[in-house]
């Protein structure tokens, strides 16, 4: 089992979850991007030190094809500048075409605002 960098999460279900036979395996999803009733892209989200298997990327893909929306795997860090307010930066990969886009934090904002299913 990975550790859990933030401290924060509620691993509970997780471990329970484990206790079940090896044949009932289960991976969470980090975001369902919705407009209106309408579920147009996933997003795997990642800090700098994730990584996303090949199995999952299977997983993510499968979904992705059976809705018609796009996959997103998106790394992300935040640092501190020197006045003291946080920098952000995101490394946007559509797991369909295994196009990279490194964004800033206004950039990303405004692809996540764009997302529909019909232009992406």
């Amino acid at each position: 089992m990975k550790p859990e960098y933030s401290k924060y999460r509620d691993l509970s279900y997780s471990q329970w979850h484990r206790t079940l036979s090896s044949k009932c395996y289960a991976m969470n999803l980090d975001w369902i991007e919705i407009r209106g009733n309408n579920i147009v892209a996933i997003i795997e989200e990642k800090d700098d030190r994730g990584s996303l298997s090949e199995w999952k990327k299977e997983i993510f893909l499968k979904i992705a094809y059976a809705l018609d929306i796009p996959a997103y795997l998106t790394f992300h860090n935040c640092c501190m500048r020197d006045d003291h307010k946080e920098l952000w930066k995101f490394r946007v990969i559509n797991l369909k075409t295994n196009e990279i886009k490194i964004m800033n934090e206004k950039q990303y904002r405004e692809f996540l605002e764009k997302i529909n299913n019909k232009n992406l």
